[in-house]
């Protein structure tokens, strides 16, 4: 991928022109603009959908690009009623130094639940708190009554 600034490159402008001599290059400004509306359109129309399922699994993912820039992914996936998957990106955020390291290192409480462990710990990790306190808030859209869902024989 070539960054959104290749359409302000003069030679880039001559290269299209030279193609299609009457098309006008959009500038930067333009391209953000409409991305960023775009952005807006998705992030309703998956908020709609997860807001439609019936149940939603949520995971992270901690990656490092080929320019070995670590990122930190969240996930959600879910079934529709017509058995197809679905699975949705909701965030990508660089982490910004190297703290993703302490935040694997640091032992795991199972006594203590999510929320209060990031109250007490999220000045640690600033970057991965900032992440998780966008999505640790985000209410369950279903639960589990007595036990398991699925039982054998059903």
């Amino acid at each position: 991928m070539l960054p959104i600034s290749l359409v302000d490159d003069e030679a880039f402008r001559e290269f299209i022109h030279y193609l299609e001599p009457d098309y006008q290059v959009p500038c930067r400004q333009t391209f953000c603009s409409h991305l960023d509306g775009l952005e807006t359109e998705r992030a309703k129309a998956v908020k709609t959908e997860l807001a439609s399922a019936s149940s939603v699994a949520v995971t992270t993912d901690i990656w490092t690009s080929v320019a070995n820039e670590p990122y930190i992914s969240l996930t959600a996936a879910y079934i529709t009623p017509d058995w197809r998957l679905i699975c949705r990106t909701l965030s990508n955020e660089p982490i910004e130094d190297r703290q993703i390291d302490r935040y694997l290192s640091t032992p795991v409480n199972t006594d203590v639940d999510a929320l209060t462990w990031w109250a007490d710990n999220g000045s640690l990790f600033p970057n991965v708190a900032a992440v998780a306190s966008r999505y640790l808030a985000i209410p369950a859209t279903s639960s589990c009554q007595s036990g398991s869902s699925l039982q054998q024989g059903d």
